[in-house]
């Protein structure tokens, strides 16, 4: 079932139109679907993050890197270089095992590749966060698991307006203590299959006078298979907690469109991946180590390995 037509059953256009609000089952079950049709994708895109001084403005620091995420079924793929000492990084999941190789500018000869084998070990999550997994993830948890725990969950009694969308607003609360309170507000475009178009983070005990302490929204969006919409660039605004307590974070994310596929289109070849001679391997499991003469793929490696 296409992310419209799931639209159109749980909410009439008249109904959008004059701001009715969806159930919290439908707002569920359409965050649900968007979730299922917008699985696998191929993603090339670049981050910027700017650190400012509230006071004055004035830039403390800027960064910027390139990346490329992608996903097809099981399979995982995740890419980037950030440091001015660390040529490339990569991590593949090929639904068996988890590699992590590093090839360093100081050692160019010397690749290094860890693998393991515990398919329960995730550790794409540590970098594909809010930013760059908008429409899947909120920081580091898949809106999957938030969908998980509905006693958390409410629907906000109003509808929103983001870039010309109307929006539900699901609520999920983080955590509530005597000191500190955070609650998530995910803003769902009722006619645009329920994609996610923007985050909130509203926290109690922070100093911020009830703002949201960081605000993430998607720019633009590009679309995929059965009308469904992928966010192709997003923005981002932090403040303390999450940005040191003088400074203002903000971030931006543009995937290059000319390179963006999604469902079949995701080419597999992207989950290939070979080790070329030299590279060091460390087995994680048995703490074993050897290295590779030649041009060697990733389901070869280990046959005829040399301690």
């Amino acid at each position: 079932r296409s992310l419209m037509a799931v639209a159109c059953l749980t909410c009439s256009a008249q109904e959008r139109a004059t701001g009715h609000l969806p159930s919290l089952d439908d707002a569920c079950e359409g965050l649900k679907t968007y979730l299922a049709e917008t699985a696998d994708v191929y993603l090339p895109y670049r981050e910027t993050q700017t650190v400012r001084r509230k006071s004055d403005k004035r830039q403390v620091s800027k960064s910027e890197a390139q990346y490329l995420f992608a996903r097809k079924g099981d399979k995982r793929y995740f890419r980037w270089a950030t440091d001015a000492d660390l040529e490339l990084e990569e991590k593949l999941y090929d639904g068996t095992l988890l590699v992590t190789r590093k090839v360093h500018k100081r050692w160019p000869k010397h690749p290094m590749a860890l693998i393991s084998r515990n398919p329960e070990r995730n550790d794409f999550l540590n970098h594909y966060g809010s930013t760059a997994g908008f429409g899947r993830y909120f920081f580091q948890t898949p809106l999957a698991d938030v969908l998980a725990r509905r006693s958390k969950l409410t629907l906000l009694p109003r509808v929103a307006t983001v870039r010309g969308s109307t929006c539900c607003v699901l609520d999920y609360e983080v955590c509530s203590t005597p000191k500190h309170e955070m609650h998530w507000r995910i803003h769902l475009a009722v006619d645009r299959g329920y994609a996610p178009v923007r985050y909130e983070v509203h926290g109690t005990g922070y100093g911020t006078d009830n703002a949201p302490l960081a605000v993430y929204e998607a720019t633009r969006f590009a679309e995929g298979n059965a009308g469904t919409l992928y966010p192709v660039a997003i923005e981002c605004t932090c403040v303390y907690p999450y940005a040191g307590k003088d400074e203002i974070s903000q971030q931006t994310v543009t995937v290059d469109q000319g390179l963006f596929r999604c469902g079949e289109a995701v080419p597999v070849e992207t989950f290939h991946m070979i080790f070329t001679p030299g590279t060091q391997i460390t087995d994680e499991n048995d703490g074993k180590r050897w290295g590779v003469s030649e041009d060697t793929p990733l389901s070869e490696l280990g046959q005829g390995r040399e301690p």
